[in-house]
């Protein structure tokens, strides 16, 4: 069964991006994965996005045994949802899962979280750069309209002074 969503044409990066620009806090990529499968009037999409939902919030509850590193959200999303060629099911394209090649010598578990860890940071300082340049954006729009509004008052005051000097001298 195709698993399909209701983000439209938008990437997954841009509906986080957009809700963490409206509300200010940075989406995770469990909420994400709801954000693009569910409707407060609709709904889950269907019973399979649900089920996932589910068991992503059951894996990220999970008590975690001493000396264990809890698992990320990215590592949750690609355990429950599967991965093919750097797409993680339901959540798009990414930052690229890990991947391992037979050729590649085999590394401790903490190296590859580290790595995990790594992909993870660089997609967030990615998303914070582009929330800046929104940001920034904006203040310039801002600015513009202040400077623009500041002329426009500062015309509409020498008319008044004009009219005024005009009135008194013929008087």
């Amino acid at each position: 069964m195709p698993f399909h969503h209701r983000g439209g044409s938008r990437s997954f990066i841009q509906h986080g991006l957009q809700v963490s620009t409206e509300n200010g806090e940075m989406v995770g990529q469990i909420e994400l994965f709801k954000l693009v499968h569910w409707k407060s009037q609709d709904g889950w999409i269907n019973q399979e996005a649900r089920d996932y939902y589910e068991k992503m919030l059951e894996l990220q509850r999970q008590p975690i045994a001493e000396g264990v590193v809890a698992m990320t959200e990215a590592e949750i999303c690609e355990r429950v949802l599967g991965q093919k060629s750097g797409y993680v099911k339901g959540l798009g394209f990414g930052p690229k899962p890990i991947s391992f090649s037979k050729s590649r010598p085999s590394s401790s578990e903490r190296e590859i979280e580290l790595e995990h860890r790594l992909v993870e940071t660089q997609l967030l300082v990615e998303t914070q750069q582009q929330q800046l340049e929104t940001q920034q954006d904006r203040i310039d729009q801002l600015e513009a309209l202040v400077q623009k509004q500041n002329q426009q008052h500062h015309q509409q005051f020498e008319e008044i002074l004009r009219h005024l000097r005009s009135s008194q001298g013929s008087s």
